[in-house]
């Protein structure tokens, strides 16, 4: 008897494990609710050069940008980070997830739009599929949630929700006709009044076009983006005359996994599990990473016809091994850095430029996997001149 597994979501981990478990003559079904696959698109798409290449080995039309480096910028100052070696894409993100998902229809993978499911039964050991327009899917072995944010709250596709914090919500615009950018740097900007919990963005898409955003933990994030554009020093002659192509809203997940990502015959797969860098938000490569190890509990599964809790229990203890460390490092940063208030963490990026850190900063660095960066700034024997901030920013989260 082969197996027959359902993947809910046709997001990129969704249908990167569909490429893989089809690869392996698995029968597997995509269901994603909307019309077309990649839309609507949430995704900053700043993504890591070698790892992009590594996971997904996209064509080059999903790249619109190269970029070399970044500035952090807070009220005072700015610090540059840069090797000025190619580090990080600017995606196409619909066409990256048009074009996995054809990858796994090539394999053989069903991919069916216009279906978000509402309901799900399991009798028997075999799960059924319901969706909205009342179509029934019958005889899975096992379920994978890929549905997103969505299916991280969703009660329907999971049946191991726990509450869940530290949700940013988030606004971005795509804007051409801006002045003096730097096609090879995004600017990051860090003021915990303007945008608290999170910060601001600007990616360049050219050297006048540019995807620019704010996360924060608060509301009227609309005028947060229109002060950040027209009123900070540094912006406002440069979007004086700019011209918005589109709008783009989400949320932003900066809390760690769940704590659990399996259960008797379903896993839990990318922003459904929460599978997401604290520092940032961005998940494409963790999630690309976690389709991987789902792909091979989910293959051996299939080969013995064992879908229990004990079988794909497996699954979270593979991909914490290889995850958990640099998602805790990348919590605390996340930590330290909503702890401050504004006036404190100006101070401390001002101690990280004064102390000269951005150099070990730029020879550690990498843009997912970010223990090693965070555990050798620590070991710096300058870092104790940050320590008094450090501690004043980890305060609330340790006695809390």
């Amino acid at each position: 008897m082969a197996a027959n597994i359902y993947i809910i979501g046709g997001g990129p981990a969704g249908c990167l494990l569909a490429y893989k478990l089809a690869s392996k003559g698995i029968t597997v079904t995509v269901f994603e609710e909307h019309s077309e696959i990649g839309l609507p698109d949430h995704c900053a798409g700043l993504v890591s050069c070698k790892n992009l290449k590594k996971l997904f080995n996209p064509p080059k039309n999903i790249i619109k940008n190269t970029v070399k480096g970044a500035i952090l910028r807070y009220d005072h100052g700015e610090i540059h980070i840069s090797r000025n070696l190619d580090e990080a894409y600017v995606i196409d993100r619909a066409r990256l997830d048009k074009y996995l998902a054809s990858q796994a229809q090539e394999k053989g993978a069903i991919i069916k739009v216009n279906q978000k499911i509402t309901k799900y039964e399991r009798c028997n050991r075999l799960f059924k599929l319901v969706s909205a327009t009342g179509e029934l899917f019958k005889e899975a072995n096992a379920i994978v949630n890929a549905a997103g944010v969505k299916g991280l709250f969703s009660k329907t596709l999971n049946p191991i929700i726990s509450r869940y914090f530290n949700i940013i919500p988030a606004i971005q615009y795509e804007l051409h006709n801006v002045k003096d950018i730097s096609k090879d740097q995004v600017e990051l900007y860090f003021n915990n009044n303007l945008t608290p919990g999170f910060f601001s963005w600007i990616i360049p898409l050219s050297e006048e076009s540019v995807r620019v955003g704010v996360g924060a933990r608060s509301s009227k994030l609309q005028n947060r983006l229109q002060y950040f554009i027209k009123k900070i020093d540094f912006n406002k002659k440069r979007f004086s005359n700019s011209k918005l192509d589109t709008v783009k809203k989400g949320l932003i997940l900066t809390g760690g996994p769940v704590n659990k990502t399996y259960w008797d015959g379903g896993i839990l797969l990318g922003d459904a599990a929460a599978q997401v860098k604290p520092t940032t938000g961005g998940g494409l490569i963790l999630s690309g990473l976690c389709a991987n190890i789902a792909a091979k509990i989910l293959v051996k599964a299939s080969e013995t016809m064992d879908f229990s809790t004990r079988s794909l229990s497996s699954y979270q203890i593979l991909w914490k091994r290889v995850l958990s460390k640099d998602i805790n490092y990348m919590k605390y940063v996340r930590y330290l850095l909503d702890g401050l208030d504004n006036t404190h963490l100006n101070r401390f990026f001002e101690k990280i430029r004064d102390t000269h850190l951005t150099a070990q900063i730029i020879l550690e660095g990498d843009m997912d996997f970010q223990a090693k960066t965070v555990k050798s700034v620590i070991k710096n024997p300058v870092f104790i001149k940050l320590l008094p901030l450090t501690i004043l920013g980890l305060t609330k989260y340790v006695v809390g």
